[in-house]
């Protein structure tokens, strides 16, 4: 069953501030049935990168914490390490990070605790929900906690094409185990034509993945994490990534952590020969469970046309139901074996 959801009205915010709307939004999506006295509630959040604009601003989150207390909660803010190079690899970092950008104890009343501990290895393990596939490593405080509240800035991503919810969840709630898994087929490759042997990439790997031979850059495929983290790096675009297959493959993976089907609204890449993206999505708008709006040029014709889509779907719940439960009937966690069975009962037959 499809989730309501809540937004709020900009013209209100003028007059009544948006905490104040936020207290309103968040009775109305039920939070006070799933808090009960004494839970310690996990605050979901993405801290952000240091030096990056890219997060939740703290007065939204100071009202979220105030309101689980007032319903009896002990809220805690929270975040899991990352893979790659930079201020949120370890616990130190990432508490470090989160102060930087208002995410304190002083600043929102309540403390901020790294979910999967000093080195990204704290986890309580479960069982995959698809059958075959290796444990899910779940950050231990946020499997811990009584409850969560999952607060997500919504932001195009280079691999899971978007980055909100479900990718806050997915990926953000896993220790650095199972973000390797979810990492493992997307590693970066060197073109050696465009590689200067400038050494840049060398020092933005976090795992020594990468070492300079005969002048040009060689990329360790035992040790690499798949993190793409150099692709920032190269300032002569020599480290390059497998589109084609990889963001499909971390896609599928991070499912498994979010374990949800939810409606989608795709915009499909307009200007490959193939119109590969095209086909894909007309999979999901055949069996009900997507709709497509056309990838133009003009910047306000494209906000239009996505405007218009998605005011339609914020204005049906009945169709978003249906769209959420034809994704769910499409999707095949048990694939690859089903058809290795077919290719048996074939070759017995």
């Amino acid at each position: 069953m499809a989730s309501p959801v809540h937004l709020l009205s900009l013209t209100q915010s003028r007059r009544k501030g948006i905490p104040a709307l936020l207290e309103r939004l968040l009775e109305a999506a039920g939070l006070p049935g799933h808090i009960a006295e004494g839970d310690i509630t996990a605050l979901k959040l993405h801290v952000g990168e240091p030096g990056n604009t890219a997060y939740i601003r703290p007065p939204f989150v100071e009202t979220v914490a105030a309101m689980v207390k007032r319903l009896g909660g002990r809220p805690f803010l929270t975040d899991t390490t990352t893979l790659y190079t930079g201020l949120r690899r370890n616990g130190l970092d990432l508490i470090r990070a989160a102060e930087l950008h208002g995410f304190s104890s002083i600043s929102i009343g309540a403390p901020f605790i790294p979910a999967d501990g000093l080195k990204g290895d704290e986890a309580v393990t479960v069982p995959s929900p698809v059958e075959g596939n290796p444990p899910v490593h779940l950050a231990a405080a946020l499997a811990k906690a009584d409850a969560l509240v999952c607060m997500s800035h919504f932001k195009g991503h280079e691999v899971t094409g978007i980055g909100g919810a479900l990718k806050n969840l997915g990926m953000g709630c896993s220790t650095k185990a199972g973000k390797l898994y979810m990492h493992a087929q997307s590693k970066p490759f060197v073109e050696p034509s465009r590689c200067t042997g400038c050494g840049r990439c060398l020092e933005w790997c976090a795992w020594g993945a990468i070492e300079l031979e005969e002048g040009k850059a060689v990329i360790a495929e035992s040790a690499c994490t798949g993190c793409a983290h150099c692709l920032l790096a190269c300032p002569e675009n020599a480290l390059r990534f497998h589109w084609d297959r990889a963001p499909a493959d971390v896609q599928r993976r991070m499912a498994e952590y979010a374990a949800a089907g939810v409606p989608s609204i795709c915009l499909p890449y307009p200007y490959h020969k193939d119109r590969h993206q095209y086909r894909n999505a007309g999979k999901l708008v055949e069996v009900g469970a997507a709709v497509i709006v056309d990838d133009v040029a003009d910047a306000q014709d494209r906000a239009d046309r996505l405007w218009e889509k998605l005011e339609g779907l914020m204005a049906d719940n009945e169709r978003r139901a249906r769209m959420a439960q034809a994704c769910r009937r499409a999707a095949r966690p048990h694939a690859a074996r089903d058809i290795a069975q077919r290719l048996l009962e074939m070759a017995d037959a």
